[in-house]
Protein backbone atom coordinates (compact mmCIF):
# COMPACT_ATOMS: atom_id res chain seq x y z
CA UNK A 1 0.00 0.00 0.00
CA UNK A 2 1.40 3.67 -1.17
CA UNK A 3 0.88 6.05 1.93
CA UNK A 4 0.59 8.75 -0.60
CA UNK A 5 -2.23 7.05 -2.65
CA UNK A 6 -4.19 6.50 0.62
CA UNK A 7 -3.48 10.46 1.79
CA UNK A 8 -4.70 11.25 -1.65
CA UNK A 9 -7.74 9.36 -2.06
CA UNK A 10 -8.70 10.97 1.59
CA UNK A 11 -8.04 14.32 0.19
CA UNK A 12 -10.23 14.05 -2.49
CA UNK A 13 -13.21 12.52 -0.65
CA UNK A 14 -12.41 15.71 1.60
CA UNK A 15 -12.23 17.95 -1.41
CA UNK A 16 -15.75 16.54 -2.41
CA UNK A 17 -17.17 17.92 0.95
CA UNK A 18 -16.38 21.43 0.42
CA UNK A 19 -19.31 23.14 -1.28
CA UNK A 20 -19.16 25.59 -4.24
CA UNK A 21 -22.50 27.57 -3.89
CA UNK A 22 -22.02 29.06 -7.14
CA UNK A 23 -24.21 32.63 -7.40
CA UNK A 24 -26.26 31.85 -10.12
CA UNK A 25 -29.00 34.39 -10.16
CA UNK A 26 -25.79 37.09 -9.57
CA UNK A 27 -28.36 39.64 -11.31
CA UNK A 28 -25.31 39.97 -14.05
CA UNK A 29 -26.00 39.01 -17.72
CA UNK A 30 -23.33 38.79 -20.16
CA UNK A 31 -23.09 41.56 -22.66
CA UNK A 32 -22.57 40.71 -26.09
CA UNK A 33 -19.02 41.84 -26.31
CA UNK A 34 -18.72 39.05 -22.74
CA UNK A 35 -20.49 36.39 -24.89
CA UNK A 36 -18.89 37.11 -27.81
CA UNK A 37 -15.09 36.48 -25.91
CA UNK A 38 -15.85 33.46 -23.98
CA UNK A 39 -18.74 31.38 -25.39
CA UNK A 40 -16.67 29.22 -27.92
CA UNK A 41 -13.78 29.14 -25.76
CA UNK A 42 -15.71 28.09 -22.65
CA UNK A 43 -17.81 25.33 -24.58
CA UNK A 44 -14.20 23.85 -25.42
CA UNK A 45 -12.84 23.78 -21.78
CA UNK A 46 -16.63 22.47 -20.67
CA UNK A 47 -15.69 19.50 -22.96
CA UNK A 48 -12.62 18.85 -22.26
CA UNK A 49 -13.80 18.45 -18.74
CA UNK A 50 -16.42 16.26 -19.28
CA UNK A 51 -14.35 13.23 -20.49
CA UNK A 52 -15.34 10.19 -18.60
CA UNK A 53 -11.65 8.60 -18.57
CA UNK A 54 -12.31 5.54 -19.17
CA UNK A 55 -8.87 4.30 -20.79
CA UNK A 56 -6.99 6.21 -17.81
CA UNK A 57 -9.16 4.65 -15.28
CA UNK A 58 -8.23 0.81 -16.61
CA UNK A 59 -4.71 1.82 -16.89
CA UNK A 60 -4.69 3.39 -12.86
CA UNK A 61 -6.57 -0.01 -12.10
CA UNK A 62 -3.99 -1.74 -13.53
CA UNK A 63 -1.27 -0.17 -12.15
CA UNK A 64 -2.57 0.12 -8.75
CA UNK A 65 -2.70 -3.82 -9.13
CA UNK A 66 0.49 -4.49 -10.38
CA UNK A 67 2.58 -1.90 -7.66
CA UNK A 68 -0.19 -3.40 -4.99
CA UNK A 69 -1.50 0.03 -4.50
CA UNK A 70 -5.16 -0.12 -4.70
CA UNK A 71 -5.96 2.77 -3.35
CA UNK A 72 -4.29 4.42 -6.51
CA UNK A 73 -7.11 3.38 -8.28
CA UNK A 74 -9.54 5.07 -6.32
CA UNK A 75 -8.17 8.28 -6.05
CA UNK A 76 -8.00 8.60 -9.58
CA UNK A 77 -11.59 7.04 -9.59
CA UNK A 78 -12.08 10.64 -7.18
CA UNK A 79 -10.24 12.53 -9.46
CA UNK A 80 -12.09 11.81 -12.45
CA UNK A 81 -15.32 12.86 -10.94
CA UNK A 82 -13.84 16.11 -9.79
CA UNK A 83 -12.97 17.08 -13.25
CA UNK A 84 -16.44 16.22 -13.97
CA UNK A 85 -17.47 18.59 -11.55
CA UNK A 86 -15.77 21.39 -13.31
CA UNK A 87 -18.30 20.68 -16.38
CA UNK A 88 -20.97 20.59 -14.64
CA UNK A 89 -20.26 23.87 -13.13
CA UNK A 90 -19.03 25.18 -16.25
CA UNK A 91 -22.37 23.69 -18.14
CA UNK A 92 -24.63 25.13 -16.07
CA UNK A 93 -23.50 28.67 -16.49
CA UNK A 94 -23.29 28.19 -19.91
CA UNK A 95 -26.97 27.19 -20.13
CA UNK A 96 -28.40 29.88 -17.50
CA UNK A 97 -26.17 32.42 -19.96
CA UNK A 98 -27.94 30.47 -23.56
CA UNK A 99 -24.20 29.43 -24.44
CA UNK A 100 -24.50 26.45 -26.57
CA UNK A 101 -23.20 23.28 -25.31
CA UNK A 102 -20.83 21.50 -27.96
CA UNK A 103 -20.27 17.72 -28.01
CA UNK A 104 -16.52 17.59 -30.21
CA UNK A 105 -13.53 19.72 -31.28
CA UNK A 106 -10.49 18.89 -33.50
CA UNK A 107 -8.25 19.61 -30.27
CA UNK A 108 -10.37 17.81 -27.60
CA UNK A 109 -10.17 14.66 -30.22
CA UNK A 110 -6.70 14.90 -30.18
CA UNK A 111 -5.61 15.02 -26.80
CA UNK A 112 -8.63 12.42 -26.22
CA UNK A 113 -6.91 10.12 -28.72
CA UNK A 114 -3.38 10.48 -27.64
CA UNK A 115 -4.61 9.17 -24.17
CA UNK A 116 -6.61 6.31 -25.16
CA UNK A 117 -3.72 5.15 -27.48
CA UNK A 118 -0.97 5.72 -24.69
CA UNK A 119 0.14 3.88 -21.59
CA UNK A 120 -0.65 5.69 -18.12
CA UNK A 121 2.87 7.66 -17.80
CA UNK A 122 2.34 9.44 -21.20
CA UNK A 123 -1.29 9.93 -20.51
CA UNK A 124 -0.74 11.27 -17.32
CA UNK A 125 1.99 13.93 -18.77
CA UNK A 126 -0.77 15.09 -21.41
CA UNK A 127 -3.40 15.68 -18.65
CA UNK A 128 -0.75 17.49 -16.56
CA UNK A 129 -0.06 19.68 -19.54
CA UNK A 130 -4.04 20.22 -20.00
CA UNK A 131 -4.06 20.91 -15.66
CA UNK A 132 -1.15 23.72 -16.39
CA UNK A 133 -2.97 25.47 -19.46
CA UNK A 134 -6.16 25.25 -17.19
CA UNK A 135 -4.41 26.98 -14.65
CA UNK A 136 -3.70 29.88 -16.79
CA UNK A 137 -6.86 30.29 -18.83
CA UNK A 138 -9.20 29.87 -15.50
CA UNK A 139 -7.69 33.23 -14.26
CA UNK A 140 -7.84 35.12 -17.52
CA UNK A 141 -11.61 33.66 -17.35
CA UNK A 142 -12.08 34.48 -13.91
CA UNK A 143 -11.07 38.47 -14.73
CA UNK A 144 -12.75 38.73 -18.68
CA UNK A 145 -16.76 39.51 -17.63
CA UNK A 146 -18.15 40.76 -14.29
CA UNK A 147 -20.00 37.76 -13.32
CA UNK A 148 -19.57 37.14 -10.24
CA UNK A 149 -21.31 33.37 -10.86
CA UNK A 150 -18.48 32.46 -13.12
CA UNK A 151 -15.38 34.23 -10.92
CA UNK A 152 -16.26 31.94 -8.32
CA UNK A 153 -16.36 28.91 -10.61
CA UNK A 154 -13.22 30.25 -11.98
CA UNK A 155 -11.85 30.45 -8.60
CA UNK A 156 -12.96 26.75 -7.14
CA UNK A 157 -11.28 25.24 -10.71
CA UNK A 158 -8.07 26.73 -10.19
CA UNK A 159 -7.89 25.64 -6.23
CA UNK A 160 -8.71 22.34 -7.69
CA UNK A 161 -6.25 22.23 -10.68
CA UNK A 162 -3.51 22.91 -8.27
CA UNK A 163 -3.60 19.73 -6.42
CA UNK A 164 -4.37 17.92 -9.63
CA UNK A 165 -0.71 18.71 -11.23
CA UNK A 166 1.01 17.87 -7.58
CA UNK A 167 -1.27 14.04 -7.97
CA UNK A 168 -0.41 13.78 -10.91
CA UNK A 169 3.14 14.43 -11.18
CA UNK A 170 3.61 11.96 -8.21
CA UNK A 171 2.93 9.25 -10.35
CA UNK A 172 5.12 10.72 -13.22
CA UNK A 173 8.12 10.40 -10.21
CA UNK A 174 6.84 6.94 -9.74
CA UNK A 175 7.00 5.63 -12.89
CA UNK A 176 10.26 6.94 -13.83
CA UNK A 177 12.48 7.06 -10.83
CA UNK A 178 14.28 4.18 -12.22
CA UNK A 179 15.05 5.22 -14.86
CA UNK A 180 18.53 5.93 -16.29
CA UNK A 181 19.48 9.49 -16.05
CA UNK A 182 19.64 9.94 -20.33
CA UNK A 183 16.10 8.38 -20.22
CA UNK A 184 14.95 10.98 -17.88
CA UNK A 185 16.34 13.59 -19.81
CA UNK A 186 14.75 12.83 -23.22
CA UNK A 187 11.60 12.57 -21.71
CA UNK A 188 11.57 15.94 -20.02
CA UNK A 189 13.06 17.32 -23.72
CA UNK A 190 10.06 15.45 -25.47
CA UNK A 191 7.60 17.32 -22.70
CA UNK A 192 9.04 20.79 -23.44
CA UNK A 193 8.80 20.57 -27.24
CA UNK A 194 5.00 19.00 -26.40
CA UNK A 195 4.38 22.25 -24.33
CA UNK A 196 5.51 24.55 -27.30
CA UNK A 197 3.26 23.18 -29.16
CA UNK A 198 0.38 23.22 -26.96
CA UNK A 199 0.76 26.80 -25.84
CA UNK A 200 0.49 27.94 -29.94
CA UNK A 201 -2.70 25.83 -30.56
CA UNK A 202 -4.60 27.04 -27.00
CA UNK A 203 -3.57 30.67 -27.84
CA UNK A 204 -4.89 30.43 -31.46
CA UNK A 205 -8.24 28.71 -30.12
CA UNK A 206 -8.65 30.79 -27.15
CA UNK A 207 -6.54 34.35 -26.95
CA UNK A 208 -9.48 36.36 -26.95
CA UNK A 209 -10.11 35.08 -23.58
CA UNK A 210 -6.70 35.28 -22.57
CA UNK A 211 -6.28 38.99 -24.28
CA UNK A 212 -9.60 39.79 -22.33
CA UNK A 213 -8.60 38.46 -19.10
CA UNK A 214 -5.01 40.88 -19.72
CA UNK A 215 -2.58 37.94 -21.38
CA UNK A 216 -0.60 39.10 -24.06
CA UNK A 217 1.32 36.33 -26.13
CA UNK A 218 4.11 36.46 -23.97
CA UNK A 219 2.77 36.97 -20.39
CA UNK A 220 0.88 33.22 -21.63
CA UNK A 221 4.06 32.16 -22.65
CA UNK A 222 5.97 33.13 -19.92
CA UNK A 223 3.78 31.87 -17.25
CA UNK A 224 2.83 28.25 -18.80
CA UNK A 225 6.63 27.69 -19.54
CA UNK A 226 7.06 28.35 -15.51
CA UNK A 227 4.35 26.34 -14.22
CA UNK A 228 6.15 23.53 -16.43
CA UNK A 229 9.47 23.81 -15.66
CA UNK A 230 7.65 23.51 -11.87
CA UNK A 231 5.94 20.32 -13.13
CA UNK A 232 9.03 18.66 -14.65
CA UNK A 233 10.56 19.29 -11.48
CA UNK A 234 8.50 17.61 -9.24
CA UNK A 235 7.88 14.88 -12.45
CA UNK A 236 12.06 14.20 -12.24
CA UNK A 237 12.03 14.22 -7.90
CA UNK A 238 14.40 17.55 -7.93
CA UNK A 239 12.02 19.14 -5.08
CA UNK A 240 13.08 18.02 -1.34
CA UNK A 241 9.05 18.35 -0.64
CA UNK A 242 8.71 15.06 -3.60
CA UNK A 243 7.99 12.41 -0.54
CA UNK A 244 5.29 14.37 1.06
CA UNK A 245 3.44 16.46 -1.70
CA UNK A 246 0.40 14.76 -0.41
CA UNK A 247 0.50 16.48 2.86
CA UNK A 248 -1.95 19.17 3.70
CA UNK A 249 0.97 21.77 4.52
CA UNK A 250 1.68 21.48 1.33
CA UNK A 251 -1.40 21.17 -0.31
CA UNK A 252 -2.42 24.14 1.34
CA UNK A 253 0.61 26.09 0.21
CA UNK A 254 0.19 25.24 -3.46
CA UNK A 255 -3.59 26.31 -3.35
CA UNK A 256 -2.85 30.06 -2.35
CA UNK A 257 -0.87 30.00 -5.82
CA UNK A 258 -3.71 29.90 -7.36
CA UNK A 259 -4.78 32.88 -6.45
CA UNK A 260 -1.86 35.19 -7.39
Amino acid sequence: MNDDSTKWTEFFRANRARSCPAIWEDGHILTEAERKAVSRSISTFQLGESSSGEHFQRKADEFGQRSEDEAYGEAVRLFIAEENHHAYLLGEFMDRHRIPRIYTRWTDAIFRRIRKLAGLELSIRVLVGAEIVAKIYYKALRDCTNSAALRQICTRILQDEVHHIVFQTTVVYRLQRARLRLRQWLATLAYRLFMGVTILVVWKDHRGVLKQGHYSFTRFVGEVLCETEDALLLMNGEWDIVHVRADADLIDKLLLRAAD
